[in-house]
């Protein structure tokens, strides 16, 4: 490309960097799908613009030179490591760098040729060499992100190692299972890889959006897997703890509807959670109370009707008596064969009609321990196609 239109392009963007940045800013703050802008400060969120700008500048006047494409390349691996560290999903790393490349386009070259009509035949290579770069950094930020996500897989994988020496002394069946979980996990590291060598190469919006639903579902589902694997080892090792305090059942509630009731929403149901009068307070562990919570919903949107939307959720706090407290966690979804109700708080069991419902078979093992854990007991009853009901009963003041 032309220099003297290179150099043009680079004053351009230099004149509107600081404006870019700041409509950077507040779409990624604003933009829903990428929840973890809104948990950093702003400097964390936007330091790395500036350096990107500055890199953009020299693979313009080098025309994508090989060392520019190295730097570039490493500096949005550091980005990519940053935004790991900060907490951000893959979908979430992936969505803000289209931002920063759509503004990039549209208001700093769109504008600059709209503006320079007599040097438009250079706009096609301008684009050419901006996709080139925001390429580099897309695969960059996202080999770093996944390189440090296969660390944290391989950590899992130790840890479960070790639990599988415990577990052998145990039950062999669990051992087997085990390896079934270890497989799951193959399973997912490859989906994801497939993914994110196919992202650079998709340049479709409808593939790219496909590509990150994938990957958005497989993080999920094996975010999931290990999270029950290391709720199971700490139940496993007896490590459990009680951390106790005062909680207000009407405030709780609200928080319990706020936290799950979108996840609820966008799986095609609605979430409905009653504090019925009589009880206004309780003493117990705030978290533990909410991951019980937590896995009995999960489990009704696992065996919700996908074929009939509109499914419901129903969570009743009430008073038992003068000392204990209830909680009742209802569904419409498929429900639970009679044959198979004395045997789903066994670890590892899976109902023989789960389908391809994904799952480590440990969710109400964990449930279970953590309710007796809290001095509770906790039952079941359901009936196929018409959904279940878990009855959960607690004491109003836990001591340790």
């Amino acid at each position: 490309m032309n220099r003297a239109v290179v150099s043009s392009i680079v004053q351009h963007l230099a004149d509107r960097q600081s404006q870019t940045i700041r409509a950077w800013i507040n779409a990624a703050r604003n933009d829903l799908e990428i929840k973890s802008a809104r948990t950093i400060s702003e400097p964390e969120l936007a330091d790395h613009l500036p350096k990107l700008f500055n890199h953009l500048v020299d693979y313009l006047q080098s025309s994508g030179a090989e060392d520019c494409k190295k730097i570039v390349r490493e500096e949005a691996r550091k980005h990519g490591h940053q935004r790991w560290r900060q907490g951000y999903q893959l979908s979430e790393l992936l969505r803000e760098i289209a931002i920063i490349r759509r503004l990039i386009m549209v208001e700093a070259v769109s504008s600059f040729f709209r503006l320079r009509p007599r040097v438009s035949d250079h706009q096609d290579e301008a684009r050419d060499l901006i996709d080139q770069f925001f390429e580099i950094v897309t695969a960059g930020s996202v080999d770093q992100y996944v390189e440090n996500f296969a660390i944290q897989l391989n950590e899992a994988a130790r840890t479960l190692a070790e639990a599988n020496e415990r577990l052998r002394e145990i039950d062999k069946s669990r051992l087997s299972s085990i390896r079934g979980i270890a497989h799951d996990l193959g399973n997912f590291v490859n989906a994801l890889n497939w993914a994110v060598e196919s992202f650079p190469k998709t340049t479709d919006e409808d593939g790219r959006a496909q590509l990150l639903h994938v990957l958005r579902r497989n993080l999920e589902d094996v975010g999931s897997l290990v999270r029950q694997l290391t709720d199971y080892s700490i139940m496993l090792a007896g490590e459990f703890h009680l951390q106790l305090e005062e909680i207000s059942l009407p405030l709780f509630s609200r928080e319990i509807l706020d936290s799950f009731g979108p996840i609820v929403e966008a799986s095609g149901l609605r979430l409905t959670v009653t504090n019925r009068p009589g009880l206004e307070s309780i003493q117990s562990d705030r978290r533990k109370l909410k991951q019980i919570i937590s896995n009995l919903v999960s489990n009704s949107i696992k065996y919700r009707k996908r074929d009939q939307p509109g499914g419901l959720v129903e969570l009743v706090f009430q008073s038992q008596n003068d000392e204990r407290w209830r909680l009742n966690v209802s569904d419409s979804g498929v429900g639970i064969p009679a044959e198979e109700l004395k045997t789903i708080f066994k670890e590892f069991y899976r109902g023989a009609a789960i389908g391809d419902v994904p799952g480590t078979g440990l969710g109400l093992a964990i449930t279970q321990k953590l309710v007796s854990l809290l001095g509770g007991t906790i039952s079941v009853s359901s009936e196929v196609d018409l959904g279940t009901q878990f009855v959960l009963t607690f004491p109003r003041n836990l001591q340790t």
